[in-house]
């Protein structure tokens, strides 16, 4: 699994040639601001994407020859790390079908789809934010509790027009889905971005409902349509068999995931558990971990009861 980069000539020539000065107490200090935008972007760029560049091979050859950055694309693709592709055009993202795309260009495109898109004067804060890791712990005693509520959720700031949520015990109470199922959904989806609908898919035990899959969906439904109307393509999702062990919220650039339910909260908005919550954006994920999950979550879906929606775009990721 790749993340997908788009960018042209010029913006490569513009980083690679103004590399950051910087020595190695700054490094181990981070004491200059331009060393880990810099160092989160060549990372991705040397290991982690199919990087399609805006040029012709040619060109590109020649550049390579007078700075080593370029040569290391090369060679980076010639050992598997990342895919490279050439074209003569930016690409149009109306018409762009991956969920997930970064593009790194002073040519801003129409940006209809989610994208996350930057230029010369903010891709330095678009790479942290993708590429910064983050943990709350969660904790009934109020000395040792990070967690102050979902709203973390809306502060983030990476677009979304998609989520794949994976919780056994999620819908097991209905006063808990209120406190904390709808917190999540109202933070998430405030945030979609483009023309398309939200495609949300909730993927549960079938055991595990507060009433039968029907009664439960239309809730759920009900509270969308309440909250977002006409906007949200919604599936509810109760494999035959076991639903995956690990709690995990899949977006188009995050993933969030819990050593627990996603329940945190009591009926009387009191911390249920102990437990950590982890925010892994894209560039700070272990992608094939993600792939994993991912090709496990479409495994499961086609031996499942599927009320409501049945295809999310993001399984479009492997």
């Amino acid at each position: 699994m790749f993340i997908k980069t788009y960018t042209d000539l010029d913006f490569l020539k513009d980083i690679f040639e103004n590399v950051p000065t910087f020595s190695i107490v700054d490094e181990l200090i981070n004491e200059n601001e331009n060393i880990l935008p810099w160092q989160k972007l060549t990372e991705m760029i040397f290991q982690k994407c199919e990087l399609n560049i805006k040029s012709n091979l040619h060109d590109f050859i020649s550049v390579s020859k007078t700075n080593p950055l370029f040569a290391k694309i090369i060679d980076a693709q010639n050992n598997g790390k990342i895919k490279v592709l050439f074209s003569g055009q930016t690409p149009n993202l109306d018409n762009h079908k991956t969920p997930t795309s970064v593009h790194f260009t002073d040519i801003v495109p129409n940006q209809v789809n989610c994208a996350l898109v930057s230029n010369s004067e903010n891709w330095k804060l678009n790479i942290l934010n993708l590429s910064i890791s983050e943990s709350i712990r969660v904790n009934e005693d109020i000395v040792l509790n990070d967690f102050n509520g979902w709203s973390f959720i809306s502060n983030i700031k990476l677009p979304i027009n998609s989520a794949i949520i994976v919780d056994r015990y999620i819908l097991s109470n209905k006063t808990e889905v209120e406190k904390n199922l709808f917190s999540i959904l109202r933070n998430l989806i405030v945030n979609s971005k483009g023309k398309e609908k939200f495609q949300l898919t909730i993927i549960t035990h079938k055991n595990e409902l507060f009433d039968d899959g029907k009664k439960v969906y239309d809730f759920i439904k009900q509270f969308l349509e309440n909250n977002f109307p006409n906007k949200v393509e919604f599936g509810l999702v109760l494999p035959y068999k076991k639903v995956p062990h690990d709690r995990n919220l899949i977006t188009n650039f995050y993933r969030i995931k819990s050593l627990n339910s996603f329940n945190f909260y009591k009926y009387d908005s009191s911390v249920k558990y102990n437990t950590e919550v982890e925010i892994l954006p894209l560039n700070a994920d272990k992608l094939k971990s993600l792939e994993n999950i991912l090709i496990e979550l479409l495994e499961s879906l086609e031996n499942s009861q599927i009320i409501g929606h049945k295809r999310n775009r993001l399984f479009n990721l492997i």
